[in-house]
């Protein structure tokens, strides 16, 4: 469990949109259609300010990495959840949804 596939074109740096907090930010122009990161874990009831809600009732902590990935209302990303109820395990992909250039904030609406 934890990453499968993390981006090495993505790093965490300072958030462009809230001063003070890190985002996930493009290191090298990055392509549209293009995983930022697949994550897989087991599945929880607790909500968090950086869990991603997977079914009714059940969240993920994306990790380390994903956790940085914040909200926006026009999002260059988006991610795509799945969740296994016999297991309880999750994964959580986030895919660009338009080319992202170096220096951008990556973000998703939820």
């Amino acid at each position: 469990m934890g990453y499968l596939i993390k981006n090495k074109n993505v790093e965490i740096a300072d958030s462009l949109f809230v001063v003070g907090e890190k985002a996930l930010i493009a290191s090298k122009d990055i392509d549209k259609n293009t995983i930022v990161f697949l994550y897989e874990d087991t599945a929880t009831n607790e909500r968090t300010r950086t869990s991603i809600q997977v079914a009714i009732d059940k969240h993920i902590e994306p990790g380390e990495f994903g956790a940085f990935a914040n909200h926006s209302c026009s999002p260059n990303s988006q991610v795509i959840a799945n969740y296994d109820e016999e297991s309880n395990q999750a994964t959580v992909l986030m895919l660009t949804i338009e080319t992202i250039h170096k220096g951008d904030e990556i973000t998703f609406d939820y």
